[in-house]
């Protein structure tokens, strides 16, 4: 969870994930948005 919160801070999302109008299904959308990013751009260097 803590590596979750350190994304979506790195990303200056964490206001707007926290937003109570903000759907889950579009929540995980963004979790895996951000995820398959630093993943990819890891993998890469």
């Amino acid at each position: 969870m803590d590596k979750i919160k350190d994304l979506l801070e790195n990303e200056g999302l964490i206001e707007f994930f926290n937003s109570p109008r903000l759907p889950l299904p579009k929540k995980l959308e963004l979790l895996d948005t951000l995820i398959d990013g630093k993943v990819g751009s890891s993998s890469r260097t």
